[in-house]
């Protein structure tokens, strides 16, 4: 048997093309799905990240302003 190649009517006609798609619309939207939860995973996780090193600086500040006040307490 020879093996032949289809045109793209031939192939839309045989179905080939429908079975194909619809492998590849399934994986696209799993990926979109995928990267929709990863973005938001980071998202948040960049959040935390920021709120933590807001919340540290606002510690270093304060212990800064005490010992400077410490420190004018003591001249």
């Amino acid at each position: 048997m020879i093996a032949r190649t289809l045109t793209f009517s031939q192939t839309l006609r045989s179905g080939r093309v429908k079975v194909r798609n619809k492998q590849i619309m399934f994986r696209a939207i799993g990926f979109l799905i995928i990267l929709w939860g990863l973005s938001h995973y980071f998202s948040l996780s960049f959040e935390a990240l920021d709120n933590a090193a807001t919340q540290g600086f606002r510690t270093f500040e304060a212990a800064a302003l005490l010992s400077q006040e410490r420190m004018n307490n003591l001249q």
